[in-house]
């Protein structure tokens, strides 16, 4: 009979679990009498788990070999299609997916690896996004290929204002001996736009408006480092992007002299298939 769940109740200190497919010998009896030692992966292991923070656990069998990597696909609901979002190591313990979509329902799929198999999937419960911001985010490559980790991220959540988005077609007329002109349209087709929104953000542990000269710096810096860009909007667009101008206006009126910012960008590409986490 396979095992489903293993539960521990009452009070108690719990090195770790090691359940196998068989009877233990008196070897075994004897190594996991003495609390100095810890068992480690073999061929007839059903579920070891040393409690050392690491994804290093669950009724995985491997043949003679433990997990060495996990691989998180990403699977909306009502779709068929998994998607990878995320590659992790045994010391990783949560990650963040930034390529998804607001007012979505997904799944995620946790598949371990060995050397020699894949092991079939943990799934988790149905995660649903919503928010309601915009968010600017660049990011660092890393030695997967499409693969990216975040390096920084501004939320903007005040005043926002996403403007007319426009895919800058271009098409050229050409008048001719005809009644109708003959028109010529490039293939070109991306949307740019400009973003406008307070500054500043809320603080979680004060409430506390800030918007001061170290954020205002922290984000001109920003849009000309060099890093690849994404924004993300209320409606559920992400795109790469490329800041295209950049301005700040103080509200000189009010006492704390909150500050708008106005943002020009245009999209350089899609972030379709990208693994963008943290």
């Amino acid at each position: 009979m396979p095992f489903t769940s293993v539960r521990l109740s009452g009070h108690q200190i719990c090195d770790y679990i090691w359940i196998l497919n068989r009877t233990m010998t008196s070897d075994e009896i004897a190594f996991v009498s003495d609390n100095h030692n810890e068992p480690t992966w073999t061929v007839d292991t059903i579920l070891l788990n040393s409690f050392n923070e690491s994804l290093l656990a669950g009724t995985l069998s491997n043949g003679s070999s433990a997990p060495t990597a996990w691989k998180v696909y990403r699977q909306e609901v009502g779709s068929d299609t998994l998607v990878l979002a995320a590659n992790l190591t045994d010391g990783a313990t949560s990650f963040i997916d930034y390529n998804v979509r607001n007012n979505r329902q997904y799944l995620y799929r946790l598949f371990a690896e060995t050397t020699s198999y894949i092991t079939a999937p943990l799934v988790s419960d149905t995660v649903s996004t919503n928010w309601a911001t915009w968010s600017l985010f660049d990011v660092d490559e890393t030695s997967i290929k499409n693969a990216y980790k975040l390096n920084s991220v501004f939320v903007f959540a005040y005043d926002t204002a996403g403007g007319s988005l426009s895919n800058n077609m271009q098409a050229e007329v050409y008048n001719n001996f005809t009644r109708y002109a003959k028109v010529h349209q490039a293939k070109t087709n991306y949307y740019s736009g400009t973003l406008q929104s307070l500054l500043g953000y809320t603080s979680a542990l004060t409430d506390d408006y800030i918007d001061d000269v170290d954020l205002e710096t922290a984000l001109n810096d920003f849009t000309t480092n060099g890093r690849r860009k994404f924004i993300k909007d209320v409606k559920g667009h992400i795109w790469e992007v490329a800041i295209t101008s950049f301005s700040v206006t103080p509200r000189e009126k009010l006492i704390q002299l909150p500050c708008d910012i106005q943002m020009g960008w245009m999209a350089v590409g899609s972030a379709d298939g990208l693994i963008l986490t943290n």
